[in-house]
Order: structure tokens, then C-alpha cells, then sequence
């Protein structure tokens, strides 16, 4: 008669039940959560062999998760346990990165996750609160039953084994560009994968450079369609986080498309003014839309470190709002959102803007979140500004950002309170706030001096797409509604891009001999040209970058070029038909070499290197509280390239300070040092850190507290980051130059 457990179980049976608790505590929230993805997000839409390939990737990994935890649970229930969470985690943030984006996260972006901004704001806010609390208590109540379990060696190997095989299975299924890539494998293999492909080529000949940068000069050859009455007509831009011209029913359909969700009163406005079809966003990011619009040249088309973030320690005099500071006119930029994010409140001051105000400089709202107020609020200040601008008499020029239609959606609980869909209610929100203060615009009389651009930063796409090119593209379709004096009503279907803005608003001014001074990049939306031209794009969340071509072709580019094609789009870039082109081109060694260039293009290599990490020299530390003084700059390293750190930092004679300085990447701490100053203490800390190939991505943190019961306060002297390519590179990882604590 065989053992038996106190329960009266076989203990063989007891321990086969344990096994298999722990083993679906680990495969449930992945393929529990897949199915939901399937439902929720393919709309139940079935791609056999692709979403068989994405289970299979899940059990694969399941089985390596599996055989780590019954690994762990040999030394410690407490880590094995632990493990499990993490596992659980990673599903969800999996899940939500699909349901929000459209797209697996990608570990890049995991430096966001210390900016509280981030977390407050969008980590922490669920699609489905009830999901992740129910999911994660079973797998983590299956884990607990299984946590007594005692697996074998040979248990634990076979298990690995098994996963290995199970994904050089999946590893030898045909991939199928057709179809999205979070239907076809797991994030962690989605994420290896991308870590692994090659960049385009490193360097470009110099007469391949001069070829490109002359292809993008200003180009003001078409023939002139406005005839601007008024002397010096005032310029608002209003952006409207991630809306797409797919909302706008009059846009929409120049490319045979129906509308949904819809916007009728901004399409009401697009209607009586000028408005364009296909209007380009060339990245995501608000970082990288809002500098493309401002500063008139091309975002990164690869990952790497946004533009916005390297010139914000020093700013750009070539950017709209300086040349028009320069100029005579007052600048003014308005955002919901808190400044710090993105280093704005270091970089808009510094292109040329004389008043910068966000999230703090709101004392009430209707609804309020981490990102700021609600559209509402903040459109109520912006006319606010407006009338006391055109009071004081000179030229202006205002810009304004939105932030309510950006997960997690913000709207006053009394609007639409029963509408489920939380974007489709944000955007009804957004029209409805959007269409009263553009009536108020019109009411006022902006429009006879007053040039008004109504666009956004980047486009959220059209999710329901069945097919996975035409969902990928509608990342970036935008849209852009032009109203003011001698500006014609109609639509013009020519395609435009965010960068395209500054030579525009320069060109309707009169001031296009600016423009080319500066040596901004692109076609004035208010001329014709004859010929057509490359505009670039790219979506660094799913690794493409695309073109439209002369022909008006759409070229495209996807897993790190791996894949290019181009392809015949006979109802426009944003049209349902598409037809590859037979002929062997290669379109894709073009898009290559842009995409290349435009790590670096615009600015010269000074302006590159130094990244100030603090806005503010002098910081009070009023309490016991342990507080970040900086963070967020997610800094991207090419292959080439590498850090230089530096900070000088002194306490007051009143009160010492402990410093936590950390520079970190995704998935590892690569320095960390915590150092106690007395009061009147000094430290000097300067070092190096060169990269592992493939581990680029890094964020510079640095965290203080007082000592003892008193405030203190810190005065830094140097607080910098430089990025480095030139000169002689240090050896592999960390290397400390200097590191001083006086006395």
C-alpha cells in the first residue's frame, strides 16, 4: 500500500498535483490573456497559423519559466514565488502595451517605469482593473499550492529541454508580415529578436550625405495659393494629442475610408477651411511630433535618444519659435501636462519660447490626472492667452498641447458617463471642447489677423484594421485643418508631414528667406508643386520606417529592414488596396540611409554631446523623504557611441545630504553609488560607461534626502551627461575618472 499525505493523497499524487499546480500558475496569464488580446483587440478575427505560432511561443517559454521556478523553489519558496510574479507582470504589461498601443512593449522603453509621470499617469491605469487582480491571485494561489513542489534534476532538465525545442519549433514557423507581431510570438522572444538585428549601415559616404540633405532643403518652388493681407498676422498651433485625420469624416474619405470614432465638430471646422488628407506624423512620441512641428526637421527614424531630450541642455536657434522671437514676435507655448516630462521645461524655453506653462500652473480643472487637466481646462486658458496676447498689441505666436486623449483617457465624470469605449469618450470630449473653443476663435475675429493650424503630435491609427500594413501606417496619419486670412476653403490631398510646419508658417509670412537661413527641411503647405517628393516615417514601437516616393508609392521597411517592399497604393498611403510591386527595386537601401541619417541631421555635433540632467541648479530637500532629482532622459546608445558623466555637488552649511546616484538600463544597474556629504560636504563623481553591443538603452538617476531632522539643500554646479562618439573610447563598461567627498 502506497504512502499517503495527511490530506490522503498518494504522495506521488500529491506531488504530480503540486507540478502541475506550478505549471499552470505559469502558463495561465499568458495564454489566458493571449485568448483576451485575440478577442478584444483582433475582434475574435481568426489567423490559424500566426496565433498558433504565438501559443506556441507561450508554452515554449512556459516551460523554460517553469523549469527556472522549480530551479529556485530547490533554495527558496520565498524567490520561486517572487519569480512567478514577475512572470505574471510580464504578461500584463504585454497585454496593456497591446491594448493601448497597438504593439509589444519593447524593453527601450523600460527606463520610463522611474518616472512617476509615466507610472502615475498611464502605467498604473488598467483597461480592466478586475483582470490583473483576479489572474495574478489564481496563478499566484496555484504557485503557493505548488510551491512544496520537489521536482527532479532530471524533471527541471527535461522541462528547459522542452522549451528550447518548443521554440526552435516556433523559431522554424514561416513569420507572416500580414499579420501583427504580438499574434505570432511572446513579448520576451519579440524583444530578443529586436535586440539582435542590425542597424542600417554606420556611416554614409559624403556624397551620399550630400545627396540626402539636398533632397530635404526647403523646397518653396510651388506656386504660391495665399495672398496674406495683413502685415504681420499672428500664428496659433493648436495639437491635439494622437488624433488622426481617420476621425475626420471629410479627411478620411479621400482615402475611401469610413470614420470612426468621429469628430464632427473639428470635421465641421475642416469643412469651411483648408484642410489636408494626408498629413504625415513621422514618428510616436509627443517628443518627437512636438519637435518635428516646431523645429522643422526630422525626428530619429531609428530608436536612439529623441532629439528633444539631446538639445535640450542648449536648445536650437533654428527652431520657429526663436526665428520668430528674432522677428519681433512674442512666443507663448500652453500643455496640460507637467513640463518635466520629456525635459520640456529645459528644451521649449531654450528653442525660442519667452512663456512656458504646464500642469502647475493650473489651480482648478474638471478632471484632473498625473498628465495634467482635462481638455476642457486647458483650451479655456488657451483662450485665456489668446485675448491677452492681442491685447498687448505685437505679433505672437502660440502653441498648445492637449493631453486628455492619451491613455488613460481623461474626461470630467459627468460627461458621457455610460459611453464603454474610454478613447471614443475621451475623443468625444476632445470635439466637443475643441469645437467650443474654435467657435470662441472665430467669434473674437482671430481669423483676419490670425493664422490657426489645428493638428497632432502623433496618430493613434485606426485599431480595427484587419490587415496588419494598413493598421501599422495609420500610426502615422495625422491630419492638419489651416484657417486665417487668404486661406481658401477646400482640401488638398498632397502630402504634407509635422516637419513641413515651421517652412509653412515661415512661407505665409513672407519669410520663407528665413527658413533657408535656418536650413529647415520641407515643402510649404500653402504652394502646389508639380512633382512629388520623399516624406519619411517611421513607427520605432513596432521597427519600421516607410516612405511615400515621388510616385506615390508607399515604400516600407519592417523588423529592422530585414523586410522592404514597395507597394502600388492606387486610394492613397492611407487606402485599404495595396499591390506590391513586382519589379525588383531597392527602394529599401534609400529608406535605410535616411533613416540613418536623421540620428544626426539638424544640428551640429556640440550640440549632440551634453545632456543637462537638472533644469533647476539649486533644489530644497524640506523633509526626511527621499526624492528623485532627476530621471526619465532614456538615452539610447548606437553602436558607436558612449556616456561621460559628471556631477559637482555641494551641501549648505546648514544641513548634509545622502546622494543615491544610479545609471542603469533596463534590465540591470550598470553604476551605483550612495555617498553621505556633511553639511557644507562636496562631491565630485566623473566616470565613463561604454556599453555591452545590444544593451544601449540607459537612464542617469540621481536621488537625495537630508541628513538628520533639518531641510537641507543641494547646489550643483555641474549635473551633465555627455554622449560621446569621437576621441579615444574607454574600455567596456564603467570607468571611474573621478570620485571626491570633501571633507
Amino acid at each position: 500500500m502506497g504512502l499517503r499525505s495527511p490530506a490522503g493523497l498518494d504522495v506521488s499524487a500529491a506531488k504530480r498535483l503540486r507540478l502541475t499546480c506550478l505549471v499552470v500558475a505559469v502558463l495561465l496569464p499568458a495564454w489566458l490573456l493571449r485568448a483576451a488580446l485575440l478577442l478584444q483587440v483582433a475582434g475574435g478575427r481568426a489567423a490559424p497559423l500566426s496565433d498558433t505560432a504565438g501559443f506556441l511561443s507561450d508554452l515554449g517559454l512556459v516551460a523554460i519559466a517553469s523549469a527556472l521556478v522549480l530551479a529556485v523553489l530547490r533554495r527558496s519558496r520565498a524567490a520561486g514565488l517572487a519569480l512567478v510574479l514577475l512572470w505574471v507582470l510580464v504578461q500584463w504589461v504585454s497585454y496593456e502595451s497591446v491594448r493601448s498601443l497597438d504593439a509589444l512593449p519593447s524593453f527601450r522603453d523600460a527606463g520610463y517605469l522611474a518616472d512617476a509621470t509615466f507610472v502615475l499617469g498611464s502605467g498604473l491605469q488598467l483597461f480592466s482593473p478586475g483582470w490583473p487582480l483576479a489572474v495574478t491571485v489564481l496563478s499566484l494561489g496555484l504557485a503557493w499550492v505548488g510551491r512544496l513542489a520537489s521536482a527532479t534534476r532530471q524533471q527541471i532538465v527535461v522541462s528547459f529541454v522542452s522549451g528550447v525545442l518548443l521554440l526552435g519549433l516556433h523559431a522554424g514557423l514561416v513569420w507572416n508580415p500580414e499579420i501583427a507581431d504580438w499574434r505570432q510570438t511572446h513579448v520576451l522572444l519579440h524583444n530578443w529578436a529586436d535586440a539582435s538585428r542590425s542597424s542600417p549601415p554606420a556611416t554614409l559616404a559624403p556624397t551620399e550625405l550630400l545627396a540626402i540633405a539636398s533632397e530635404f532643403a526647403v523646397d518653396l518652388s510651388g506656386e504660391r495659393e495665399v495672398d496674406v493681407p495683413h502685415a504681420a498676422p499672428n500664428v496659433l498651433l493648436v495639437l491635439v494629442e494622437s488624433v488622426s485625420a481617420a476621425y475626420l469624416p471629410s479627411l478620411a474619405s479621400a482615402h475611401g475610408r469610413e470614420s470612426r470614432p468621429v469628430m464632427p465638430q473639428l470635421d465641421a471646422f475642416a469643412l469651411r477651411h483648408r484642410s489636408f488628407s494626408t498629413f504625415i506624423t513621422q514618428q510616436v512620441n509627443t517628443n518627437r511630433g512636438l519637435y518635428a512641428a516646431l523645429c522643422g526637421d526630422l525626428p530619429k527614424l531609428l530608436p536612439g535618444t529623441p532629439k528633444m531630450s539631446v538639445h535640450a541642455a542648449r536648445g536650437l536657434t533654428t527652431c520657429l519659435p526663436r526665428l520668430l522671437r528674432d522677428a519681433g514676435y512674442e512666443t507663448a507655448y500652453l500643455q496640460a501636462a507637467p513640463l518635466g516630462f520629456m525635459l520640456k521645461d529645459q528644451f521649449l524655453p531654450r528653442i525660442g519660447f519667452t512663456e512656458v506653462r504646464g500642469d502647475l500652473s493650473f489651480t482648478a480643472s474638471r478632471a484632473r490626472s498625473a498628465w495634467g487637466v482635462d481638455d476642457g481646462t486647458l483650451l479655456d486658458a488657451g483662450l485665456d492667452l489668446v485675448r491677452r496676447l492681442r491685447a498687448a498689441g505685437s505679433p505672437w505666436f502660440a502653441t498648445v498641447l492637449t493631453v486628455g486623449t492619451h491613455h488613460p483617457y481623461l474626461v470630467p465624470s459627468d460627461f458621457e458617463p455610460d459611453r464603454a469605449n474610454g478613447f471614443e469618450r475621451a475623443i468625444a470630449y476632445a470635439d466637443q471642447e475643441l469645437g467650443r473653443f474654435l467657435a470662441a476663435v472665430e467669434a473674437m475675429g482671430l481669423l483676419e489677423d490670425t493664422l490657426v493650424l489645428v493638428s497632432s503630435d502623433e496618430s493613434r491609427g485606426r485599431r480595427a484594421e484587419p490587415d496588419s500594413i494598413a493598421r501599422l501606417v495609420s500610426h502615422n496619419w495625422g491630419f492638419l485643418v489651416a484657417a486665417g486670412p487668404g486661406l481658401a476653403r477646400g482640401r488638398v490631398n498632397e502630402p504634407f508631414a509635422l516637419s513641413d510646419l515651421p517652412v509653412s508658417v515661415l512661407d505665409y509670412l513672407s519669410r520663407g528667406e528665413d527658413a533657408s537661413r535656418a536650413g529647415l527641411l520641407g515643402r510649404s503647405v500653402f504652394r502646389r508643386y508639380a512633382d512629388g517628393r520623399h516624406v519619411f516615417f517611421a513607427n520605432s514601437r513596432r521597427g519600421s520606417v516607410g516612405a511615400i516616393d515621388p510616385l506615390g508609392r508607399l515604400q516600407l521597411c519592417r523588423n529592422r529592414f530585414e523586410l522592404c517592399e514597395t507597394f502600388e497604393v492606387p486610394d492613397g498611403l492611407f487606402g485599404a488596396s495595396r499591390r506590391r510591386v513586382s519589379e525588383s527595386d531597392r527602394s529599401g537601401d534609400h529608406v535605410a540611409a535616411v533613416a540613418r541619417w536623421s540620428l544626426v541631421s539638424g544640428a551640429p555635433a556640440a550640440q549632440l554631446e551634453a545632456i543637462e540632467l537638472m533644469a533647476e541648479r539649486q533644489v530644497v530637500l524640506p523633509d526626511a523623504k527621499r526624492r528623485m532629482l532627476h530621471g526619465g532622459q532614456n538615452v539610447e546608445l548606437q553602436e558607436e557611441e558612449w556616456v561621460e558623466v559628471e556631477l559637482d555637488v555641494r551641501a549648505s552649511r546648514r544641513a548634509g545630504a545622502e546622494l543615491l546616484h544610479k545609471l542603469k538600463g533596463p534590465l540591470a544597474v550598470h553604476f551605483e553609488e550612495t555617498r553621505r556629504l556633511r553639511p557644507g560636504g562636496r562631491l565630485r563623481l566623473h566616470y565613463t560607461f561604454v556599453p555591452e553591443p545590444g544593451l544601449g538603452r540607459i537612464q542617469c538617476l540621481t536621488f537625495a534626502k537630508p541628513l538628520g531632522d533639518r531641510s537641507g539643500l543641494l547646489d550643483f554646479s555641474v549635473a551633465r551627461m555627455r554622449i560621446r562618439s569621437t576621441g579615444e573610447r574607454p574600455p567596456r563598461g564603467v570607468t571611474i575618472l573621478s570620485d571626491e567627498l570633501e571633507p
